[in-house]
């Protein structure tokens, strides 16, 4: 028997049995009733496919394309710095598997939230709706354009499967950023409140029946921080990486950073008078776009576009568009941490794990920063204990204590409140919590569940 007819027999048999573990899933909730209201999922960043639409809509980001058979021609994953810059990649669709062998071997990514809610009645074909089905949506975005971009999108969204269903009331299923894109709907809408221009907020609350926050980032993560200057690969060593100069240029990466005040230590366990909103900050230190090869990466591109661009414009560019990104990204910091009165209006399940030692403060070591848990650990060990707390590696439970203070908290994922309340769930980390069967238990049982509405928290 070949290699490739095992990795077939493999990809069918997980297959196999994520859908035996939807069904016995299934079986436990027991739906009683009609699962009617419709769903949209809101992905996070990383979660929806990035295609270059002048080349056959090539899979720059989502695909086993992107990774093996990448060219220079086709447009990168990084945006051009100025506001009037060429950027031919568009939103795909939301990458609910990685298709590594086309049609044979795929890693699912957020496949068994899709089984789950198909097995309880949804579908994702709008052509397929009947008197016993509801729709299932999910939404696609240019994560790396900010949460402003991606509540447009969703306001746009939300309007269409209400005129297309005639359901007054929708779910939303956020999972990480995602979670913070939604909230800023239900809150302004697609008006832009980060960057001073005159919008009035349109709020999006009065459309939502539950908003399911999936390890909600509301008050940023320090993972921001090191992905901006170092870059991650999320498909693995033989994986084409996200680049350093990708996420930096992403006014995303800046809007999920935290922005509290000492809140960086040096090596020695002293506190840095350090200010993540300050451009004077990322320069000094060499970091994001002030990083030197992401500097030269950015400079190439832009000169793709603009030949007679020169060091010193370019620059000037890369300081005006960092000041814009982390002035958005404080105002963001800001108005998350505010209370507001439509929260009460929505009510919210919030998931969330503390089984992981998650990062509260940064550790400087010379002019290299170390943003991980597991830099902190290999590089500082005697500091590990003092800048961690529990957590699902992104976002500290603290933080989530903080954000939705005085919600009931709970352990059973059989357990369904009729009040906001937040359930605790262990994941091996931030990614993988929208695949854990508990998680899934409870938010199948909220969506199946016919309950009174009143105002909530």
């Amino acid at each position: 028997m070949g290699i490739l007819s095992i990795l077939v027999i493999l990809a069918r048999a997980n297959r196999f049995a994520l859908r035996s573990r939807v069904r016995t899933r299934v079986r436990l909730v027991r739906p009683t009733n009609p699962c009617c209201t419709p769903v949209i999922f809101v992905p996070g960043v990383l979660g929806t496919t990035m295609v270059d639409v002048q080349h056959g809509k090539f899979p720059v980001w989502g695909s086993y394309k992107g990774i093996f058979f990448y060219r220079d021609a086709y447009e990168d994953m990084d945006l051009s710095l100025s506001e009037n810059g060429e950027n031919r990649l568009q939103p795909g669709e939301v990458l609910w598997d990685f298709p590594v062998v086309p049609g044979l071997i795929s890693l699912p990514i957020f496949r068994e939230l899709a089984f789950s809610l198909e097995s309880v009645g949804y579908v994702r074909d709008e052509s397929a709706l009947n008197n016993g089905s509801c729709l299932f949506l999910g939404l696609s975005y240019d994560w790396r354009r900010g949460v402003v971009e991606g509540a447009r999108r969703l306001e746009e969204a939300v309007r269409t499967v209400q005129n297309s269903t005639g359901a007054k009331k929708i779910h939303l299923v956020g999972h990480s950023w995602g979670s913070t894109v939604i909230r800023y709907y239900l809150r302004y809408g697609g008006a832009d409140m980060l960057n001073g221009v005159d919008e009035r907020p349109r709020p999006g609350a009065g459309n939502i029946d539950t908003f399911f926050a999936v390890g909600a980032p509301f008050g940023g993560t320090f993972r921001a921080l090191h992905e901006v200057n170092c870059g991650f690969a999320p498909a693995g060593p033989l994986g084409r990486p996200v680049m350093p100069h990708h996420m930096a240029s992403s006014p995303v990466a800046y809007q999920l950073l935290p922005f509290n005040v000492n809140h960086v230590i040096n090596e020695s366990g002293e506190s840095q008078n350090l200010s993540l909103a300050e451009v004077d900050t990322w320069r000094l230190h060499g970091w994001g776009p002030f990083r030197q090869k992401t500097f030269e990466a950015l400079f190439r591109r832009a000169r793709k576009h603009a030949p007679g661009l020169t060091r010193v414009e370019m620059e000037s560019i890369a300081d005006g568009f960092l000041r814009k990104s982390l002035a958005a990204g404080q105002r963001l910091w800001e108005l998350m941490g505010e209370k507001n009165s439509l929260d009460k209006n929505v009510r919210t399940v919030v998931y969330a794990s503390d089984n992981r030692p998650t990062l509260t403060h940064v550790v400087m070591r010379g002019s290299e920063v170390l943003a991980t848990s597991d830099l902190v650990r290999r590089n500082v060990p005697g500091l590990f204990d003092r800048v961690t707390a529990p957590g699902d590696e992104y976002v500290p439970f603290s933080q989530i204590r903080e954000y939705f203070d005085g919600l009931t908290m709970i352990n059973d994922p059989l357990h369904t409140p009729d009040e906001s309340y937040v359930c605790l769930v262990d994941a091996p980390s931030h990614r993988d919590l929208l695949k854990q069967g508990p998680l899934l238990d409870n938010l199948l049982l909220n969506i199946c569940s016919a309950r009174r509405r009143r105002s909530w928290m």
